[in-house]
């Protein structure tokens, strides 16, 4: 050290910048060179001032202290075990030293605080957690004694407290620090957050723990934003390689496979940044190490969704990686044993093989248990999965008791593994015992232990928040277990308490559902609800426990159609420019990587993955942006409820007006009848060639010379709507219902009161209802890709000019050419009503590379998905614009369901490649019947009537001409057109006939 720099500590109480009096000097300097880690050099001063004279015997107690910290300090600096116990030896000396002096001098309660501090991060070097945290809770009371909790130093040893207990595997605890940390924070230092979120991936993996999974999302959510778009220094990139790899963890749990192999990406185009910010010593061991890591994230996401020949490619790299690493360090064993764990999982590997795996790896962390503290809790809880799916009972509850003695395990997991129990004993106790059995699994759901565990009573307030699917599972077999009862001996209270843990679930999983597209495990547990619930509202059907079912099944449903139309079809007033650029950049950027991907398609380039992923994220950055819009700055957003009431359905309704919900539930379809007044359930068993029945008999009436014959079990379809005997019937389809034109069933349609429409939820369905348009009258833009200078082109539509007149003479239109998407764009805003007379050309694969066909260029539908159009109907007169990819939860990804998310609250689809000639004349009559102010549904009706009657040949009324068109959502009625040509001949004739009566009064006079 210079001597500058002495000088300078030695001059310092010349300037009142030190203590009272010069005698003190020497510790002033040492406590200066403390305080910026000088240890070696205030050793020095801390013998000085030892040596000093006339000092009182107290504060020569309090100099030594202050040699025994300073010395404790070089020992801790210099590293190893051996030296820190030493200097743990002199931190307690000092803190015995200082605290059998009696003093209410702040400078002598700080200096406590600092001992402290030494002890228990010197007991946590060591090892030694329960000891470091009786000393960190020491010393947050000395602070607690002077300083408000909000001060910094406080907030410190809140953080060290929340750290220590978690390496004493107690989240619970652990967390309750961190967030009274995090929230003081907030409060008192909004501009010093970065420590505060560098802990939260522990508050993060405490909640993973705990299986408080909304929590972990909620906190991985802010994270994400604060270091991606708040925390702007150059080292973000590292906590953004954390917290992308917890995301990818968190979405394969929740099952969007998508996603999760998005946020892998990410973090793998953080690896080499990460990777050369590491010191070269370290570099080799810390970069294997985050390899091994990314690969078990990899290997799991395989796993999961059974591409078991990638799993096996990075299990074999991973082993490489490893096989000749030494044990020295706590991420190599448990990496180890992670291998050991994920091979295990291969469908190749026989049950004893895959029971020594994981024995094997048990017995490796038990050998290392003490020296790297490691936990064996998870390892034997997937030993006892594997005997559980291979049906060795006896193992699987022996090894479950020794598990549940554990006092490190968790409640969520405790909970688990007691309703595991339940079942595994299913059939060796009796009805009785069993449900004792349930009760005490129960009651480790309860949040309040002194709560009763009535199952007939249970509400979801009163849980614990443990939203997971494991957990939502259990409840749905113990309702199933409690409904084979009543079937069994038909007692009421058994039913009771089936149809309150239906209702259950149906709780539990809307607090797990994120409201994106439907994935694997959400469709599987919401099938499972939905078929409880139907069958005991069947058994005991009341007006309550029917509306009660509609409510629960709707609520459960996909929310992604729903949620893009709200957006699309509410005005952006009062949202701020900054955010509403920030959108358009993110949807110009989600349809640049449309384009690449459908270009390469094109080009058959096979290897698409890398702008995929891309395009998955932005997809994610976008929903994220307009939900956060949507939820702080639409109005509608902040009055209208997430939840479907069928109360507001039927305050809807009009008297002649009736919803036929159908659901397919494995070999029964289950048919909801809802008017203004009642509610009404039937069952149909359909058996297991139903799905065959409707696509051969859509099949042939999708082709025009077909025999068509309906069969009798789709006859069973139309009773449901012929019963309501009123004009407007909404069809709610399910499953492939989504391709059946209903009024092809329907015995003399068009000569019955029916008028038919469509939706896909009845939640879709209230908001598209809900729309009224400011413009009532009607005022088209057609869209075309052909003009006179190009009939002779491939894919020419010989009528489409007599469907552009037809539709002109009955209404106000304008006709564009349109040859790319800009050229659409341009015009699309400027009507109420969109008419699409062009080819399509449908990705099955991949729904939004789906295409309108125009003159020069294609408009892909991924385009529209984002775009707001505040038009009231999109017909859509070109081929196959109702088809598409069905996918479970979801319905029909069809380009029809494009004009939906852009909030247009009514469509006219095209079920199969349809006729011109057909079309040009439905279309013509169909614009002249909404002209006269026909809802939009008996239009379409009465065009198809005309059609058929008209003067055409027979084979020309097969179904493939009129059947394929069908309406969906809103079918209020346009404003009649007046004929203005006769308002104005009596405008003019007015003056005439008033002059004429006057001089006609003048002669009489």
């Amino acid at each position: 050290m210079s001597y500058l720099r002495i000088l300078f500590f030695y001059f310092l109480p010349f300037f009142g910048l030190s203590q009272e009096s010069i005698i003190t000097t020497n510790t002033s300097i040492a406590d200066s060179l403390d305080n910026i880690g000088e240890y070696d050099e205030s050793i020095k001063f801390r013998e000085l001032a030892l040596n000093e004279p006339n000092h009182t015997s107290h504060y020569k107690s309090f100099l030594k202290a202050k040699w025994y910290y300073t010395k404790s300090c070089i020992l801790e600096t210099n590293g190893g075990r051996k030296n820190i116990l030493e200097g743990l030896e002199h931190s307690k000396q000092a803190y015995s030293l200082v605290n059998n002096i009696v003093s209410k001098d702040d400078r002598k309660l700080f200096f406590r605080h600092l001992i402290l501090n030494r002890i228990y991060h010197q007991y946590g070097y060591t090892g030694q957690w329960q000891e470091a945290l009786i000393e960190a809770k020491k010393n947050y009371e000395v602070l607690r004694d002077t300083f408000p909790e909000y001060k910094i130093e406080i907030l410190y040893v809140l953080d060290d407290l929340g750290f220590i207990n978690n390496k004493l595997d107690n989240p619970e605890k652990s967390n309750e620090y961190y967030e009274r940390s995090f929230k003081l924070y907030k409060e008192y230092h909004p501009k010093n957050l970065k420590d505060v979120y560098l802990n939260n991936h522990r508050i993060i993996n405490n909640y993973r723990k705990l299986g408080l999974k909304n929590e972990e999302f909620k906190l991985l959510e802010e994270s994400e934003n604060y270091w991606a778009n708040i925390y702007n220094e150059e080292d973000a990139f590292f906590q953004k390689f954390t917290i992308y790899g917890e995301l990818a963890n968190w979405y394969l749990n929740y099952g969007n496979q998508e996603l999760a192999e998005s946020y892998l990406y990410k973090k793998e185009e953080l690896f080499d940044s990460v990777a050369n910010s590491r010191k070269k010593t370290e570099k080799i061991t810390l970069v294997k190490r985050e390899r091994v890591l990314m690969n078990e994230s990899y290997i799991k996401l395989y796993l999961k969704h059974k591409d078991y020949d990638k799993a096996k490619q990075f299990i074999d790299e991973t082993q490489e990686i490893l096989k000749d690493s030494l044990d020295k360090y706590r991420w190599n064993i448990e990496s180890k044993a992670n291998l050991n764990l994920t091979e295990a999982k291969l469908p190749s590997i026989e049950f004893k093989t895959a029971e020594k795996l994981i024995v094997d790896a048990l017995l490796l962390l038990e050998t290392y248990k003490e020296d790297y503290f490691i936990r064996p809790l998870k390892y034997q809880i997937e030993l006892f999965d594997l005997y559980v799916a291979h049906n060795k009972k006896e193992k699987a509850l022996e090894l479950m008791e020794t598990i549940l003695k554990n006092e490190e395990l968790t409640k969520h997991d405790k909970l688990n593994l007691l309703f595991k129990k339940s079942f595994l004993l299913k059939e060796s106790l009796t009805q009785d015992q069993l449900e004792i059995q349930f009760k005490t699994a129960f009651a480790s759901l309860l949040k309040n232990q002194n709560s009763s565990s009535n199952l007939a009573s249970l509400e979801i307030s009163d849980l614990n928040e443990f939203y997971t699917f494991e957990i939502l599972n259990n409840i749905l077999e113990v309702a199933n277990q409690y409904l084979d009862w009543y079937n069994v001996s038909n007692n009421d209270a058994f039913l009771t308490v089936a149809i309150n843990l239906y209702k259950l679930s149906s709780s539990f999983f809307d607090r797990i559902y994120k409201g994106d597209a439907f994935n694997d495990n959400l469709y599987q547990s919401f099938t499972l609800i939905q078929e409880g619930l139907l069958k005991c509202a069947l058994l005991k059907p009341s007006t309550q426990l029917l509306e009660t079912t509609v409510e629960a099944i709707e609520n459960n449903s996909s929310k992604l159609e729903w949620s893009k139309f709200l957006y699309g079809n509410q005005a952006k007033i009062n949202v701020p420019d900054s955010l509403l650029l920030e959108e358009e950049k993110l949807k110009s950027l989600v349809n640049y990587y449309q384009e690449r991907i459908y270009e390469e398609k094109q080009s058959q380039i096979e290897n698409t993955d890398t702008l995929k992923l891309h395009l998955t994220d932005l997809n994610n950055q976008l929903r994220k942006h307009q939900k956060f819009i949507h939820d702080n700055f639409i109005q509608y957003a902040k009055s209208s409820s997430n939840d479907f009431n069928i109360q507001d359905l039927k305050k809807l309704l009009q008297y002649n007006e009736a919803v036929v919900k159908y659901i397919l539930v494995q070999e029964d379809l289950y048919v909801f009848t809802i008017t203004n007044k009642q509610i009404d359930l039937q069952k149909i068993h359909i058996g297991d060639n139903f799905t065959k029945e409707i696509k051969n008999f859509v099949d042939a009436i999708s082709t025009f010379n077909s025999e068509v014959l309906i069969p009798d079990l789709l006859k069973k379809l139309a009773n449901s709507i012929i019963k309501t005997d009123l004009e407007h019937v909404v069809i709610i389809h399910s499953g492939l219902l989504n391709l059946l034109p209903f009024e092809v069933l329907l015995p003399d349609y068009f000569n019955s009161k029916n008028a038919l429409s469509y939706s896909n939820s009845l939640k879709i369905y209230l908001e598209q209802t809900k729309v009224q348009s400011s413009i009532k009258n009607i005022d088209v833009g057609i869209f075309v890709a052909q003009n006179k200078n190009n009939f002779n082109q491939k894919g020419f539509l010989p009528e489409l000019d007599r469907e552009i007149n037809g539709i002109k003479e009955n209404v106000h239109a304008t006709d564009y050419y349109i040859k790319d998407q800009d050229d659409l764009l341009e015009h699309l805003r400027s009507h109420n009503v969109l008419h699409f007379g062009i080819h399509t050309t449908i990705d099955i694969d991949t729904p939004e590379l789906s295409v309108l066909n125009f003159a020069e260029s294609g408009v892909l539908i991924g385009s529209l998905y984002n775009t707001a159009l505040k038009a009231d109907l999109a017909v859509l007169s070109a081929c196959d614009t109702g088809n598409g990819r069905f996918i479970n939860g979801e319905g029909v990804q069809s380009i029809s369901k494009a004009f939906t998310y852009a909030g247009v609250p009514s469509t006219v689809m095209s079920l199969w490649k349809v006729d011109d000639k057909a079309t040009a004349t439905l279309m013509t009559l169909f614009y002249k019947y909404l002209n006269d102010g026909k809802p939009k549904d008996l239009a379409l009706k009465l065009a198809k009537k005309d059609y058929l009657n008209s003067n055409i040949d027979e084979e020309l009324k097969h179904p493939y001409y009129w059947s394929g068109f069908v309406i969906s959502g809103n079918t209020t009625p346009f404003k009649p057109q007046r004929d203005y040509k006769l308002f104005w001949v009596l405008i003019l004739a007015f003056p005439a006939m008033a002059l004429f009566y006057f001089k006609k009064s003048k002669i009489r006079k």
